[in-house]
């Protein structure tokens, strides 16, 4: 399929194709039963996948994922500035709340489903809206049968820590008939 990139409209900014994200979405999530999580996070970086149209409109990409761990970016421009110089939390919310949600699913096994259930973050700095790229380092704390929590970190690229967070998680778990 190729790593998916925005079209332009007339004034030069990114505009995603709802349809064909759509499709997109449908494919990953059928594929995604019969893969591990690593592998479902992994092949979603190869296909240049970024689950959900809000992610996509504020540029959120995944740079790297492990066991337990996901690397996110965002690059700050001026679609994501405020009318004074900042960026919302909202954006370091997001990358908090997802790149802990797939730190998580990086840890399951095929089939097996996590929802988050919980979010807490706590701002360390302005979010300046200085151009530049912020990036969130997220780590598994806690997986077992019905739970998972990750704890995350949002860096401007000059290293200065914008905020930390931390997501909770329900599990479900893929219940096997044998065979597996």
């Amino acid at each position: 399929m190729g790593r998916q990139q925005p079209e332009e409209d007339e004034s030069g900014e990114a505009r995603w194709d709802d349809e064909r994200f759509t499709r997109m979405d449908q494919d990953f999530l059928h594929g995604s039963l019969r893969m591990s999580g690593l592998e479902v996070v992994r092949n979603g970086i190869e296909q240049g996948y970024v689950l959900g149209p809000f992610y996509r409109m504020i540029g959120l990409r995944v740079v790297e994922a492990g066991p337990g761990t996901v690397t996110m970016a965002c690059t700050v421009t001026e679609r994501l500035h405020l009318p004074i110089p900042r960026v919302p939390g909202a954006v370091a919310s997001a990358m908090i709340e997802l790149s802990g949600a797939l730190a998580v699913q990086t840890l399951l096994e095929a089939g097996d489903i996590s929802a988050v259930r919980s979010l807490s973050v706590d701002f360390l700095e302005p979010f300046s809206a200085t151009d530049g790229t912020v990036t969130v380092l997220a780590t598994v704390d806690v997986l077992d049968e019905s739970t998972g929590a990750a704890s995350a970190t949002v860096r401007h690229d000059d290293g200065t820590e914008l905020a930390r967070g931390r997501i909770e998680t329900f599990v479900t778990r893929r219940r096997s008939t044998g065979g597996r």
